[in-house]
């Protein structure tokens, strides 16, 4: 897909995130060196890696070793010196986007060899200094992708899939069937779950979700791919009052 080439990188935390990242996106990751760490650092791994997630990552001497082992097609500098705003590229399969050290950003001779028409800039408020090297790939890796229309994307699960489409019911349907397939679900008195599209996805005096038997990962697989599940589906979400718990036993 895409080349994330961090130029002599000095944060571990930052790196580790743009591993994810790449992971996530189908992208490969080059750091040039020399690094500011180890990449055995407990930081770098802490950032949220899983062994699979290395795969992506390579290390070159040199930004011209990375040239002459990959030859990508293009290189596209990112810098607050940049004049071309980065959304106003058509970014290609295969493009390489350079990023600059924390501390320092590009040198100066880099970007003159490149060409101005190569370097790009992210746009901020005046007074301004720099974006986290992190969220700046991110931005930048999510633009391009954009343009090439997600290409490889994961799609959505049928309950993520029936909430974009904006069923009221689905919410309180899905934990209804959790409860039900891997646990139990108890009624309390005065009446039984609703959703409801003006407010609250359940009303939380009639229901309590007691959920058993959870495998030690079920929660995070089940809820992974649903995030606006009690966050708000468009006006539709799960509030919780006292009197009704989602117990994980």
């Amino acid at each position: 897909m895409f080349h994330i080439v961090l130029y002599q990188p000095e944060i571990p935390p930052n790196t580790g995130n743009v591993i994810r990242l790449c992971a996530n996106t189908g992208s490969r990751l080059h750091l040039i060196r020399p690094l500011g760490f180890e990449l055995e650092d407990r930081k770098l791994r802490r950032a949220g890696l899983d062994y699979h997630e290395w795969a992506s990552v390579a290390v070159h001497d040199s930004l011209q070793a990375f040239s002459d082992a990959i030859r990508p097609p293009r290189i596209w500098a990112v810098s607050t010196r940049g004049r071309r705003h980065y959304a106003a590229v058509a970014y290609q399969a295969d493009d390489a986007f350079l990023f600059g050290p924390e501390t320092r950003g590009l040198p100066e001779a880099l970007l003159q060899q490149l060409g101005a028409a190569q370097v790009v800039r992210l746009p901020m408020v005046a007074q301004s200094r720099s974006l986290n090297l992190s969220n700046a790939v991110a931005v930048l890796v999510y633009e391009a992708w954009r343009q090439q229309g997600f290409a490889g994307w994961s799609q959505p699960g049928p309950v993520a899939a029936a909430i974009e489409e904006g069923d009221p019911q689905v919410p309180l349907q899905f934990l209804q069937g959790v409860a039900q397939g891997r646990g139990h679900l108890v009624q309390l008195p005065g009446g039984r779950g609703k959703a409801s599209p003006a407010g609250d996805g359940v009303d939380a005096g009639h229901v309590e979700l007691g959920i058993a038997g959870l495998v030690p990962h079920g929660p995070c697989c089940i809820l992974r791919d649903y995030a606006k599940l009690g966050l708000g589906v468009r006006c539709v979400c799960l509030d919780f009052e006292p009197d009704a718990e989602l117990l994980f036993r």
